[in-house]
């Protein structure tokens, strides 16, 4: 599906998450205004769009960005957001999971060759890379995870850099695999639904299989009513655990017939009248991050 040999902005996962949830706009109609308008109203004057402490953050700002793009919106205010991204880089002070949502963030963007953000931001990602191969949220720990591994690759996929050693990575995510197919995040952690997607997709983009085991686990994690579960323990299915597996099973080439009807309800029950999307059915905060995943959950189902 994908090539390491071919490591520009065209060709990763956040590119085809973002091309599957612009199938959503057929479904949602007159909807689509409402989304728009709520998103929009996450800008924050720092550059940035709210997270749910009302506070601008570049993690979010991924979602608001793709939100926009996904319905077909022009980002009218690129100047806003490239300065907080290069101020954001400034600092030095970014973990992982932020250096990725720069690096996508700055793919959204229209070209710039002003600023070296693609080197420096391989530079910061290099800091979090383990002796096993991969990569880790929390360097110190010495290990990697299925999740540093993704957040790294995907950041440097996102700026168009390569992939040092795929082998590598690919070997410290097969080392966090079970013998049911499900994976973890790391010693003495539960298998969750996130790590086994990050895992398939993690090899899906380094030209591995994915294992047959592991999209039956995903697909296990199906929730009769609708959604699906975030691990074996969870009790309520989520918005996050639904867009990432049915991604990453759709990704594999897996029907998603038998979920398109129970997963649409789902995602229509976490509608919120200001016009985005909450998290789960507890939750009465919509947000960026959600919003786009209910865009990405019916952009996989749509047919």
């Amino acid at each position: 599906m994908w090539s390491s040999r071919t490591c520009g902005v065209e060709s990763n996962v956040s590119r085809e998450m973002l091309a599957c949830a612009a199938h959503a706009r057929p479904w949602l109609a007159h909807s689509a205004a409402d989304i728009v308008t709520f998103v929009k109203g996450q800008l924050r004057e720092s550059g940035q769009f709210a997270n749910r402490a009302n506070r601008g953050d570049l993690y979010y700002t991924i979602f608001g960005l793709d939100c926009l793009l996904a319905l077909g919106q022009k980002l009218s205010f690129e100047s806003r957001i490239r300065a907080a991204l290069v101020r954001a880089l400034k600092t030095d002070t970014l973990d992982l999971l932020h250096l990725a949502g720069l690096a996508r963030c700055w793919s959204r963007l229209t070209p710039s060759k002003k600023h070296d953000v693609p080197g420096r931001l391989a530079q910061c990602v290099a800091g979090y890379a383990t002796a096993d191969g991969g990569y880790a949220v929390d360097p110190v720990s010495g290990k990697g995870s299925v999740y540093g591994c993704f957040l790294a690759v995907s950041a440097l996929l996102d700026v168009g850099m390569p992939i040092v050693d795929a082998n590598g990575v690919l070997a410290c995510v097969a080392r966090l695999a079970q013998d049911d197919g499900a994976y973890v995040d790391g010693p003495g952690v539960a298998p969750s639904t996130n790590a086994a997607v990050g895992a398939t997709l993690i090899q899906s983009v380094l030209a591995a299989e994915p294992s047959g085991k592991t999209l039956c686990w995903l697909a296990d994690r199906y929730c009769s009513g609708g959604g699906f579960f975030a691990g074996p323990s969870a009790t309520a299915p989520d918005m996050v655990s639904t867009a990432t597996a049915l991604f990453a099973l759709r990704m594999a080439g897996v029907s998603l017939d038998a979920y398109r009807d129970g997963c649409r309800e789902f995602v229509s029950g976490l509608w919120d009248d200001a016009g985005g999307f909450c998290g789960h059915c507890l939750d009465e905060l919509p947000d960026c991050e959600h919003t786009f995943d209910a865009l990405l959950v019916l952009g996989c189902l749509e047919e």
